[in-house]
């Protein structure tokens, strides 16, 4: 059983696409989608319809006396987060608000600007209050269609598929039993599907995969759905270029994570990371092995992730890693967890000459020799990659 660490604080900056599908059928099947709806006193003119993340203008539709009426036809439709928008009397675009009628009760009212655009007919009703800095100050209005908005408007208040890659595997799996809940109880929910996709790089092949079999046929057949499998199912290899991204040694000179022209061992770690101490010396030992002979060099370096320069010096001084160590920021580490795609330290990367990945090890230190790690670097010297 191998070990896996507990990591600290992280921050996300999750960016989610969606667009509209249009495929290549010869006789693309259009869809009828109608939103009508009344926003008693709403000082509009025209209520412009756009997606949610993309911000794209969809379609626009007169408001009179705060009704109006979009008709709209698009082949081969899915589901997509959209938003209401209408332009105040300085000309700048105003977000109205949706009432998340799941999660409001008597003592809080919760409300985002979004909701899950769907075919047929989809109602909004409500009333407008004012404008208190670019925003609309109002009773947030009720909307009534698709059934893609119940798993959206359910989930407001979590950061839906994202995932700590800090912490340990015990509580990974509890929070990917519940993931694996939700969308067993909505298989159908695009927003799921999505939000998955945008978070792909926090999950395994393997993870990603049980969740794409959970949606049902709709979902797996999507456009996001086919990209998620298609993620999933090829060796993802890291196409972050190494040599391009810069930690800082003891003394604060800026250094590439690798040079080209040596094959590498890079070894993810923290001071803090019990495991990570535990295989110091026997990676001391295999870097004796492979630093005597030129002919057949491994490189290695260090990359600290931690929050905290005087815990790594401190930890530095006591293991005395005869390499290059380096440390990066916060915000770093956090992109490289999600663009190596590792969710635990400590984590090993082997890349050969030309900066290229050429072997993984993401299983934590058992406390035995790694001879799977031993055997690729002796096939990588020899290959003389």
């Amino acid at each position: 059983m191998t070990n896996k660490i507990v990591y600290s604080k992280i921050f996300y900056l999750i960016v989610i696409t969606v667009s509209f599908v249009f495929t290549s059928n010869a006789t693309p099947q259009r869809h009828k989608i109608i939103i009508e709806g009344i926003i008693i006193g709403l000082p509009a003119k025209t209520l412009y319809l756009r997606t949610a993340f993309e911000r794209r203008n969809l379609d626009s539709a007169i408001c009179t006396d705060g009704n109006f009426k979009f008709n709209l036809e698009i082949p081969n439709f899915e589901p997509i987060l959209v938003s209401l928008t209408f332009r105040n009397e300085d000309q700048k675009l105003i977000l109205i608000s949706f009432r998340n009628s799941f999660l409001s009760n008597d003592k809080k009212e919760y409300s985002t600007t979004g909701f899950y655009l769907d075919t047929g007919i989809t109602y909004i009703k409500g009333s407008f209050q004012g404008i208190v800095k670019n925003t609309p100050s109002t009773n947030p209005v009720t909307v009534i269609g698709s059934k893609q908005n119940e798993s959206f408007f359910l989930t407001q208040l979590l950061d839906f598929a994202v995932i700590d890659p800090r912490k340990d595997s015990t509580l990974r799996n509890k929070d990917i039993f519940v993931l694996k809940d939700w969308i067993k109880r909505y298989p159908n929910s695009f927003w799921f599907m999505t939000s998955l996709y945008a978070n792909k790089r926090f999950y395994s092949n393997a993870e990603l995969l049980s969740f794409y079999r959970l949606f049902n046929s709709r979902l797996r057949n999507s456009e996001q759905g086919m990209a998620l499998f298609k993620f999933a199912s090829v060796n993802n290899n890291i196409n972050l270029k190494l040599d391009d991204f810069f930690g800082k040694d003891s003394l604060n000179n800026s250094l590439p994570l690798i040079s080209k022209g040596d094959p590498t061992l890079i070894i993810f770690w923290a001071s803090w990371c019990v495991p990570c101490r535990k295989e110091t010396p026997y990676l001391k030992k295999i870097f004796e092995d492979y630093s005597k002979n030129d002919s057949h060099r491994m490189k290695f370096i260090s990359v600290s992730i931690d929050n905290d320069e005087s815990l790594w010096k401190n930890a530095l001084m006591q293991d005395k890693m005869p390499w290059q160590q380096l440390i990066v920021t916060n915000s770093q580490s956090t992109f490289l967890l999600k663009e190596l795609h590792f969710d635990a330290i400590p984590f090993l990367l082997l890349v050969d000459s030309n900066g290229k990945e050429y072997a993984r090890f993401k299983d934590g230190y058992s406390g035995s020799p790694n001879k799977e790690l031993e055997k690729k670097i002796s096939a990588l010297l020899e290959a003389k990659l």
